[in-house]
């Protein structure tokens, strides 16, 4: 059972990295034979301009694919009863609060895009989720086919073709990455959550769960002011699913947010010591948090375990979240007595506010930051 465990860890590790390969050098070679056809002499370009030109469309590819791969979860959710929520590329997401669309800003590591919708009803323990899961790697397949008969069959200039040459191969690529199953370093791809939900009735229920959390946090309710029982898991659910797992994570959240500095420490050191599928990038989150409960009683040893070098390479990935911002603002005031330093954090967190998605959580943070300043004030 050991070796069979280690030997998928392996692939999940070589496989993106293959992937990759392939889009590089599939599509640097279907990229290149667009000027070999259309007789394009390689003197009226200089070589750098040509490569430069290359590996822009190579990125334009990229970025044009994720966003179909987006706009697949987005028409798949639509057409099983999905409401709106929001949608985002990159650092841009557009998002629905209040009936009215907003345009904000949120970067998340290991993540090109997010969409997120609000589910329909849950009836007799069964919602739709297959073909919302699918439908961003099915849009990139289908495109990824029709990119490619444009590539064979439409003349068009060099670069137009190497275009299409860069989508065929990067949305077939980007397709693949996402419906192959896969436990990535910092979350699930949509084929491990599919497979996920397919096993377990309870993480059905659980997914169901965190996308009505979402909806409300999205409306400005704080966790703190939501059901209690939202947040507790059957016991013998299964916590090998990351799905099960994920509210187990908002759980301490929760007692984050009603300020239980004690019993949220407690929780999070359980939930991390556990066995439970937590995902990477809420397992660096919330050592965010243990760093901050460890401040707020005055450890400091126990703080700086926490944000070791590993913890500070995640935190500088975003360096623009609200609790990494609240966790330097409290280590700046109480480990460091670095009244300036804690300002200026307090500065950065303010402007990132305006364009923040959740004022639910900016409420959270800055009654967090307060704390501190309470506590270093005292």
């Amino acid at each position: 059972m050991q070796k069979s465990s280690k030997a998928k860890q392996i692939v999940q590790q070589i496989l993106p990295v293959a992937i990759f390969l392939l889009i590089g050098v599939s599509a640097g070679y279907l990229m290149g034979q667009s000027f070999v056809r259309f007789s394009v002499s390689l003197i009226e370009m200089p070589d750098i301009l040509i490569l430069l030109s290359l590996l822009l469309l190579l990125y334009l590819s990229v970025f044009l694919q994720v966003i179909l791969h987006e706009a697949g979860h987005l028409l798949c959710g639509l057409l099983t009863g999905y409401r709106f929520l929001s949608f985002r590329i990159g650092s841009c997401m557009l998002i629905k609060t209040d009936d009215r669309l907003r345009l904000k800003r949120l970067s998340i590591a290991g993540t090109g895009g997010q969409c997120l919708m609000l589910p329909p009803e849950y009836s007799a323990g069964k919602f739709p989720y297959v073909l919302y899961h699918l439908g961003g790697a099915l849009m990139n397949f289908l495109t990824s086919v029709s990119f490619l008969l444009l590539y064979l069959y439409c003349p068009a200039h060099p670069l137009v073709s190497a275009l299409f040459g860069a989508l065929a191969i990067t949305g077939f690529a980007i397709g693949v990455m996402n419906a192959v199953p896969l436990r990535l370093a910092l979350l699930d791809n949509d084929g491990n959550t599919l497979l996920l939900l397919r096993k377990d009735p309870q993480g059905v229920f659980a997914f169901y769960r965190m996308l009505e959390i979402h909806g409300q946090i999205a409306n400005g309710l704080r966790l703190r002011d939501m059901p209690e029982d939202w947040f507790t898991t059957p016991a013998d659910a299964d916590r090998h699913n990351s799905m099960i797992a994920t509210i187990e994570v908002y759980r301490c959240n929760r007692l984050m947010d009603q300020q239980l500095i004690e019993q949220a420490s407690e929780s999070i050191r359980a939930l991390l010591s556990s066995d439970a599928a937590v995902a990477g990038i809420h397992r660096s989150l919330l050592k965010c948090d243990l760093a901050y409960c460890a401040m707020m009683r005055g450890d400091f040893a126990a703080a700086q375990s926490e944000l070791d070098e590993q913890q500070q390479k995640f935190m500088r990935s975003m360096k623009r979240f609200p609790s990494i911002l609240r966790t330097q603002y409290a280590q700046a005031l109480l480990q460091y007595h670095d009244a300036a330093k804690a300002e200026e954090i307090f500065a950065s967190f303010e402007s990132m506010a305006k364009k923040y998605p959740y004022p639910a959580d900016i409420e959270s943070e800055r009654a967090l930051m307060d704390t501190a300043m309470k506590a270093f004030c005292a």
